[in-house]
């Protein structure tokens, strides 16, 4: 089953990083999307998602994921379902955080066994076999007719966007250019700024900063 006992966490986690914002959703094809929660507000509005975002993103996400117009009211109630059960799946729904799943090492570099990685800032981009595994869960859930929602938190979308640019040009054939603008879809424009979203750190970096 797809709501398995080591995501059972993820429902709570989501809640912690989603809040209030325009709800912006890219197609991933194949029944699932990806969309980027807005800065999390966590310490300040408490450990529950808004009625408002909740309402937002199940209308976004079911004009997607609805196999037709007339099941599109079922989706958007699946959809609400999903984002407020624990297990983060519902009905035929299912909501990923890959940040936020131990079979994905959390999306983190641990160093290999070979490296101190604490010093290191910043983030780095998912690597081959957490590429593979996402792409593995992505694959099970289509197989078994599962819709499924990639959620990114906003301080992981730069993350989010490599995973779900891999599903696109894995699984879809879509071209690197084709998928960029896909996924522009989802989050805000890029920009030139050292620290900006759509940039990673240089490997081992003290600063977390870009190159350019």
């Amino acid at each position: 089953r797809l709501c398995s006992s080591n995501q059972s966490s993820q429902g709570k986690r989501v809640r912690a990083h989603c809040r209030m914002a325009p709800v912006r959703v890219a197609d991933l094809g194949g029944q699932s999307i990806w969309l980027v929660c807005p800065r999390s507000d966590a310490e300040r509005d408490g450990p529950q998602l808004s009625s408002t975002f909740v309402a937002d993103v199940a209308i976004a996400a079911a004009q997607l994921l609805a196999r037709d117009g007339a099941g599109v009211a079922s989706m958007q109630n699946a959809v609400r379902s999903a984002l407020l059960s624990i297990e983060g799946c519902s009905h035929g729904v299912r909501i990923v955080m890959p940040e936020e799943m131990s079979e994905l090492d959390f999306c983190l570099w641990t160093g290999d066994g070979h490296y101190d990685v604490s010093k290191i800032k910043g983030l780095s981009p998912p690597n081959l076999g957490q590429i593979v595994r996402y792409m593995a869960i992505m694959d099970k859930a289509a197989e078994e007719n599962v819709a499924t929602i990639h959620i990114s938190s906003w301080e992981h979308m730069a993350v989010g966007a490599v995973l779900a640019g891999a599903r696109l040009v894995l699984a879809h054939k879509t071209s690197a250019k084709q998928a960029w603008q896909e996924l522009l879809k989802a989050y805000p424009a890029p920009s030139s700024n050292r620290a900006a979203w759509d940039r990673f750190p240089l490997p081992f970096s003290n600063d977390g900063m870009t190159s350019s």
